[in-house]
């Protein structure tokens, strides 16, 4: 396609694992997913790894209220804004640019304060010309504070011919209850020839755990 997507979609190879819960009760099902992603990561000619709770452009997306907590920000009623789960790597690998702010890093984890990387689209349409990077928000009224540590360009997020939404990213790692989550896999040259190293990469791990939903970026689009 010549549409705008955002992000690369050449060289990725996706899949996605679900770890069963009767097997990895939290929190070893996030310790799973953490150590599949540390194990591609070291494989051969793989570029990138990350991991997302919703696949780009697979017609399905997530949504939450936004609750801006700062004074500053324009608007002080709930907005129904996407929002995805992904991995400290997502913006690496997906190649989305940070514009503001800094991206997650190995500072941020399970036990450390929630953090967030906004949209421009949302940053936009929340705090106008205000830079909301060091600014708060809830998820829900009540809920935990989530910082806002940087702002990304915009990305397609279900639907292919739609305008990119407002959304918002957090981490999978400070997530309950992940379930089936998506791998992205940055790989050099095809993606597909990267199949069976991953999935002998994954039985080393758990050999019942298997790979579900295997296509590259390009075939999901």
């Amino acid at each position: 396609t010549s549409l705008d997507l955002g992000f690369d979609k050449r060289g990725l190879l996706l899949f996605a694992l679900e770890p069963p819960v009767k097997r990895y009760p939290a929190p070893k099902d996030v310790e799973a997913l953490r150590l599949v992603e540390k194990k591609i990561a070291q494989l051969p000619g793989v570029q990138a790894v990350t991991l997302s709770r919703e696949a780009l452009l697979a017609q399905s997306w997530s949504n939450s209220n936004f609750v801006p907590i700062d004074q500053r920000a324009l608007q002080d009623q709930d907005q129904h804004v996407g929002v995805n789960w992904v991995g400290s790597d997502f913006f690496a690998t997906m190649r989305i640019p940070i514009l503001k702010g800094r991206s997650f890093n190995e500072h941020d984890t399970e036990s450390s304060r929630m953090v967030a990387v906004i949209n421009a689209t949302l940053a936009q349409h929340e705090f106008g010309a205000i830079n909301p990077v060091g600014a708060y928000f809830r998820m829900r009224e009540g809920g935990d504070p989530i910082e806002i540590i940087g702002i990304c360009a915009d990305a397609k997020y279900g639907w292919l011919r739609d305008k990119p939404p407002t959304t918002f990213y957090l981490l999978y790692t400070q997530m309950r209850d992940p379930g089936s989550m998506t791998f992205e896999v940055r790989t050099e040259g095809n993606p597909k020839s990267f199949v069976d190293r991953i999935q002998k990469a994954v039985a080393s791990i758990d050999k019942d755990l298997p790979l579900i939903d295997i296509r590259t970026q390009e075939e999901q689009i």
